[in-house]
């Protein structure tokens, strides 16, 4: 799950950085606030990854748990 989360992070976070910060890392002029979104841009696509992934598995041990009807 982590590993998945990690890739899809990777490409998101990439993407994303490159549309919102692309002036700042093109002038080279990265600052500690600009490092920060930098690092919240990649942790967002994380955290939601991760949450999807466990709310299914919540989901599914619900639907199919003892006393569940399908």
């Amino acid at each position: 799950m982590l590993r998945k989360a990690s890739g899809l992070t990777a490409v998101v976070g990439t993407i994303l950085t490159v549309i919102n910060q692309r002036d700042l890392l093109l002038a080279g002029q990265i600052a500690k606030v600009s490092v920060l979104k930098i690092l919240l841009t990649y942790a967002v696509p994380f955290c939601v990854s991760v949450y999807s992934v466990l709310a299914m598995a919540r989901e599914r041990r619900e639907t199919s748990g003892p006393g569940a009807t399908r």
